[in-house]
């Protein structure tokens, strides 16, 4: 398995950072850091979303998308801290 990932932009809650329809690359791991866009599961649905690391206490992750309308994103505004394991890779730079 690769550990490679594309995965294409779907919404704009991390634009301008992101746009619709942009493919972007990521690197698949569970590990992340503040600042990192990563790719993650949904906590309460089967999608996958892409946010911004802001903040991690005890291993969970705040997420939030980079638009500055919040009524853009869904994101731990919402659904509260990611667990780790949720992560499925980090957005290359």
């Amino acid at each position: 398995m690769s550990d490679k990932i594309s995965i294409r932009v779907n919404g704009d809650s991390m634009w301008p950072t992101l746009r619709e329809g942009q493919v972007v690359e990521g690197t698949r791991t569970h590990d992340a850091a503040v600042g990192d866009i990563i790719v993650f599961n949904h906590p309460r649905t089967n999608r996958i979303l892409i946010k911004r690391v802001v903040r991690e206490e005890n291993g969970f992750f705040f997420v939030t998308g980079d638009n500055p309308d919040p009524t853009e994103s869904q994101d731990s505004n919402n659904f509260g801290a990611i667990e780790r394991s949720t992560i499925i890779a980090v957005i290359s730079p």
